[in-house]
């Protein structure tokens, strides 16, 4: 009976822990930055959703929340290069569109903003047609 060496044991058991921490450690990332929205201090999730992009460039849902951040700062010229970023990073996910409707609504464009936001909600009802109760059913 042939043996397998240690060293290819050794490497499995590191790769399929990191399978286990490695999406962790993103969720509890983004709720660091959640946390800090929460807590109002904008300037700060800023700063954390904008190295988040760094590290992540496609994830939509950080370039979302980048732009929220620049909003609550009044900054709706960065707000809008998240936005559009998110929504380069996933053209399905609604969330960045209803951000380009509030970053067009500061700049007082309420027509464009209304008809981006009806262009996000019904992208949002293709994905949960049922609303909040097939989000929560999963």
């Amino acid at each position: 009976m042939k043996r397998e060496p240690i060293y290819r044991k050794a490497l499995v058991a590191i790769i399929a822990a990191l399978c286990f921490i490695l999406p962790t450690a993103g969720a509890q990332t983004m709720d660091k930055g959640l946390h800090l929205l929460d807590m109002d201090q904008f300037h700060n999730a800023a700063a954390f959703f904008k190295d988040l992009t760094k590290q992540a460039p496609t994830n939509a849902d950080a370039w979302y929340y980048l732009g929220l951040s620049y909003c609550e700062i009044n900054n709706a010229d960065s707000a809008s290069i998240a936005f559009n970023a998110g929504v380069t990073a996933d053209p399905k996910n609604p969330a960045n569109f209803s951000g380009q409707a509030m970053v067009l609504h500061m700049k007082k464009n309420d027509v464009q903003a209304k008809a981006t936001l009806v262009t996000a909600s019904k992208m949002s009802q293709k994905k949960y047609p049922n609303g909040l109760v097939s989000v929560l059913k999963g």
